[in-house]
């Protein structure tokens, strides 16, 4: 559900969803590409919305704006040689070449896109991403689960295109994730398959949930700031 509150000269919009399990409190979070989101316990009532909303304006515009200047500095693609992609944190250098074989790969510090036609570019490097998550993404939960006592079986991977989420934890415990992580550093991948690993024993985020996650990752609110702070760029088409 979809509200608005004013903020001096600024209208701020914001979605409201009900959370069942959250214990009591009003959780108000800002993703990225601007959405904000206000999570409440059942029966909360919208006096109660409004005043969590009124204490955090400040702090919810602030990373509005910061969002809004970082996004600024994103240069449109073109998907043409010479630009840089990410790819695990690190940028590499675009090289298309026109030839009867599609195909993509990582030398050195170039990811090498051979097409028939350059209006093919995006998808194939898209691909490319898609396929090289999907392999990446299984090791390093592979890597993060035997510290795990709680998982007792490897979850299955999913990948699902999102435009503001990085994942999330399916009601049967699938881990759902956005490929476009995979250009993101190794550390803040680690982060969020850690956090939705948290969601199979805590399936909202109380405070058990976050005392859980700061056990086995202490550093995970820097990861996430991290993250927060390449999520123009790792989140592009």
């Amino acid at each position: 559900m979809i509200r608005h509150i004013q903020y001096g000269d600024k209208q701020v919009e914001y979605e409201l969803n009900s959370a069942p399990d959250l214990e009591g409190k009003i959780r108000i979070k800002v993703h990225p590409k601007e959405r904000v989101e206000v999570q409440t316990p059942v029966g909360a009532c919208e006096t109660d919305v409004r005043d969590a909303l009124k204490k955090r304006l400040r702090w919810i515009t602030k990373n509005l704006e910061a969002q809004e200047t970082r996004r600024a500095h994103v240069m449109p693609r073109e998907y043409i040689s010479g630009e840089t992609h990410l790819y695990l944190g690190r940028r590499y250098v675009l090289k298309v070449t026109l030839s009867d074989t599609h195909s993509v790969k990582l030398k050195g510090s170039q990811i090498l896109v051979n097409v028939d036609r350059q209006v093919f570019v995006p998808d194939a490097l898209n691909r490319w991403y898609r396929e090289r998550a999907e392999i990446y993404f299984r090791k390093r939960l592979r890597l993060l689960t035997p510290d795990l006592p709680w998982v007792h079986a490897e979850p299955k991977i999913i990948l699902r295109s999102m435009s503001t989420q990085w994942g999330s934890c399916s009601p049967s415990g699938d881990i759902v994730l956005n490929p476009k992580l995979i250009k993101a550093p190794i550390q803040c991948i680690d982060y969020i398959l850690l956090h939705e690993l948290c969601h199979l024993v805590e399936r909202n985020h109380s405070d058990r949930f976050y005392g859980l996650l700061l056990k086995y990752q202490s550093d995970w609110e820097s990861r996430r700031a991290r993250l927060d702070d390449l999520a123009e760029m790792v989140l592009e088409i």
